[in-house]
């Protein structure tokens, strides 16, 4: 699918310095740069903060203690 985008003249420099440098057309890069946008904005999961303090469970910390530890760093 074909879109029309304006942008400024620094901008479209900007962009064919990119592509020239990436050795890619710039549609590749405004596509890449499409996708890591909207990758960026994806919710991210629950699952994604499983496991944040793991390093310091391992150091006998349970979760309130942990909690607290973090709070003193306020």
């Amino acid at each position: 699918m074909r879109i029309v985008v304006e942008v400024d003249g620094q901008q479209l420099e900007a962009l064919l310095t990119e592509a020239k440098r990436a050795n890619s057309s710039p549609s590749e890069v405004i596509r890449k740069a499409i996708s890591r946008y909207l990758q960026d904005r994806e919710p991210r999961s629950l699952d994604a903060a499983f496991g944040t303090w793991a390093d310091e469970a391992k150091d006998g910390l349970d979760g309130l203690t942990f909690q607290e530890k973090l709070r003193n760093e306020w």
